[in-house]
């Protein structure tokens, strides 16, 4: 014997609690792992939620795009692509203003290159092209005056070319020659007719 104390055997029931402390903590860590982890049914969600935002953040993207942009083009495309999407209806507003804007633009042109050109068949071509522009009531008064303008234009030179243009002529009552025909009464052909007739008269004097 070595002098130590005997050791008391352990009781039945100490060994018992042990045992139930040792089984309540894997049990315990069991629970906080479970917990820990999100379940079958929050995972779906999440997965729902992720999938409903995906859509969301295109959509937006492609606005962004669109309005950056500013196109026909580029509203076109959002709408083709995404037909359901939160800004369909700022779209088609987008077109419709910019093609009104194209039109107005193109009007304008038409109109200051038929003014530009100053013919009878300038002016027709813009009302043929643009029957709804805003310039159409004044092309057609360009029209007509134009119309008259080369028609006196016309005359003066097939008289002129037939050697008649004298005989077209008499004098106002200051003495000075005037037209006796109504489509050559323009006050420039009058000055010309006026020239030609004093040089006629001159070169019979000389």
């Amino acid at each position: 014997m070595n002098g130590d104390p005997p050791r008391k055997p352990k009781s039945a029931r100490g060994v018992a609690c042990a045992k139930w402390a040792f089984v309540g903590a894997i049990a315990g860590a069991a629970l906080i792992s479970a917990c820990s982890q999100p379940s079958d049914s929050q995972q779906t969600a999440q997965q729902q939620a992720s999938d409903e935002q995906a859509p969301k953040e295109a959509d937006e993207k492609a606005w962004a795009d669109a309005e950056k942009t500013g196109t026909v083009a580029a509203y076109t495309a959002y709408l083709q692509n995404f037909g359901s999407g939160t800004h369909v209806s700022e779209a088609s507003q987008r077109i419709v203003a910019l093609n009104e804007a194209a039109r107005k633009a193109a009007d304008e042109k038409a109109w200051a290159d038929a003014e530009k050109a100053g013919t009878a068949a300038a002016y027709t071509a813009y009302i043929q092209n643009f029957g709804g522009g805003a310039h159409v009531a004044e092309a057609r008064q360009r029209v007509t005056e134009q119309s008259r303008k080369e028609a006196d234009d016309k005359a003066w030179a097939d008289a002129v070319r037939a050697g008649t243009h004298f005989g077209r002529l008499d004098r106002c009552g200051f003495g000075y020659p005037v037209c006796l025909c109504c489509v050559c009464s323009s006050r420039d052909h009058r000055r010309a007719r006026y020239a030609a007739v004093r040089n006629r008269d001159e070169r019979k004097g000389s």
